[in-house]
Parts: C-alpha cells; structure tokens; sequence
C-alpha cells in the first residue's frame, strides 16, 4: 500500500509540475509574442520615418539639382556674352606690332610676342 500511496505522489507532483510548466510556456510565448509584435510595429515606424527622411532629402537634391542646372545655364548664357563683347572689343581696340604683326591689346606698350615697343 504504501509503493501505491508513493506512485500516486510521485505521479501527483510530476502532474503538478508538469501543469507548472505548461503555464510557464505558454506565459513565456505570449510575452515573446507580444514582444515580436512590438518589435515589428517599432521597425515598421522606423522604416516610415526613414522612408519619408529619404522622400525629403531627394526632394531637396532634385530642387539643388535644378537651381545647379539654372545657374550653369545662365553661366553658359553670360559667358558667352563676354566672349562676344571681347571679341567686339579687340577688334576695336588692337594695337600690331610694327615688327612681328602680332596683335596685342590696345593697353599693351610692347609686343607680347617679341617685345618690340608699341606705339601709343
């Protein structure tokens, strides 16, 4: 009688432990559970976030890009300009050299090309 009263407890504890540990997993799953959906809930915010900083900062690229490109084409345009008023203004203004036939700028006192005095 007494190997059945010391089966029985035996078996009473392992069931009792064994219920113990059922909980325990189960408690243990929930909390993983509830902390892998907060997990991703933060990631997927994070990832809004970042995607609209990015939207934003290529928003700011494209309006450089274009404000680069109004500027290069206005150099472009004003560049061109002085090129013509100097070409305009060379032909006026030259002074050729008696000796080599160079044609220097109107300020020049001597050839650039042989040194040879200019006249005023």
């Amino acid at each position: 009688m007494r190997s059945h009263n010391s089966n029985q407890i035996v078996d009473d504890y392992v069931y009792a432990a064994s219920r113990r540990i059922d909980k325990l997993k189960n408690h243990i799953d929930q909390e993983l559970t509830s902390w892998i959906e907060d997990t991703q809930n933060t990631l997927a915010k994070l990832q809004g976030k970042q995607q609209a900083v990015v939207e934003s900062e290529q928003r700011k690229i494209n309006a450089m890009l274009t404000e680069t490109q109004n500027i290069l084409n206005h150099a472009w345009v004003l560049s061109e300009q002085l090129y013509q008023t100097m070409q305009q203004e060379d032909k006026l203004e030259t002074k050729i050299c008696p000796n080599c036939s160079y044609e220097n700028a109107a300020n020049c006192k001597f050839c650039i090309k042989c040194g040879t005095r200019l006249s005023e």
